[in-house]
């Protein structure tokens, strides 16, 4: 404890442990973490408590004085205590039961695999493939192309499966651009009478507020369509086009927000960088002050979208 944190660093940028969620896998990433930013030696001990919430916290402050020596003995003490919040690998087997829904997007149902896959210890390439691909939907534009065309190995099956969610990206953003979402919904008669009955300022402020909450802020009225996705966008121009870009305000802490979830715009957990309004709004503005042109739909991508012609045969084009 009286060794000083180097001021370089800031702060572990690793989710809060408490006790519900794997110890080892925190440790892990914790570890991962001071690699990266060259910390070593018994300092690491004291940076660890940082990433701590809840009982854990309540744990680490009841250890005794004198008790802990180095890191290895603090993460020998944390393992212990939090031995039944391990998490118990998943046999591959499991993994044949995941399969992509009705109506699910191809990045979904790959992200879900994933999440799964990782459970799974000794997991071999060959039956990696095998499952993911036996988990499409036997419909899709993906599983078609694979049928005809088969892929050897998990990275030609990546780089052929980044190809169609590109296209379903481009399709969304262009049908949302369009003012056709279809989770934009017309008020109901009984909602409209509803709001007429409520006069007073106090419930329209209420009702206002929620409304707010429930939806995200459009600050345009439509968005131009993209050929990539805008996660893929701000990858390619965070350091170019958009280096110089106001970056949002950290997000609010709500119970609804998913810490498994990653936003590189906010560079906080939340969301993911695809569904963030913030840079939606921010690559809309750069676009028409006349930049990122390359990554506008052309008249050609526009018309295959609105005739309607397979995401697959559009790839493989």
């Amino acid at each position: 404890m009286n060794l000083a944190i180097p001021l370089r660093f800031k702060s572990a940028k690793i989710p809060p442990y408490d006790e519900s969620q794997d110890p080892e896998a925190h440790l892990e990433a914790f570890k991962t973490e001071m690699l990266f930013n060259g910390i070593t030696g018994p300092i690491k001990a004291r940076i660890f408590a940082t990433t701590l919430t809840g009982q854990a916290i309540a744990w680490i402050t009841r250890l005794l004085r004198n008790s802990i020596d180095s890191f290895k003995d603090l993460a020998r003490t944390f393992r212990l205590n939090f031995a039944t919040s391990k998490a118990h690998p998943m046999p591959a087997y499991a993994l044949g039961r995941i399969r992509q829904k009705e109506n699910e997007s191809l990045r979904k149902y790959l992200d879900r695999f994933k999440d799964a896959a990782l459970k799974v210890r000794s997991l071999t390439e060959a039956v990696h493939l095998h499952l993911i691909i036996s988990g499409l939907d036997g419909d899709s534009p993906l599983a078609k192309s694979i049928y005809k065309n088969p892929v050897n190995d998990l990275e030609e099956f990546r780089q052929r499966s980044d190809k169609y969610i590109d296209v379903e990206d481009m399709q969304k953003v262009y049908v949302e651009s369009r003012g056709r979402s279809p989770t934009r919904r017309s008020p109901s008669k009984k909602n409209n009478k509803d709001r007429d009955q409520r006069g007073s300022k106090k419930s329209k402020d209420t009702r206002d507020k929620r409304s707010e909450d429930r939806s995200p802020r459009r600050k345009y009225d439509d968005y131009t369509p993209l050929n990539m996705s805008r996660s893929r966008i701000w990858k390619e121009v965070a350091q170019t086009e958009m280096r110089n870009v106001e970056r949002p305000r950290p997000l609010k802490a709500k119970s609804g927000l998913d810490r498994n979830k990653y936003c590189a715009f906010h560079d906080q957990n939340g969301h993911i960088t695809d569904d963030c309004w913030d840079l939606r709004d921010a690559i809309e503005k750069h676009i028409r002050e006349g930049k990122l042109k390359q990554y506008i739909i052309r008249i050609r991508a526009r018309r295959i979208i609105s005739e309607g012609r397979e995401a697959g045969a559009e790839v493989e084009a």
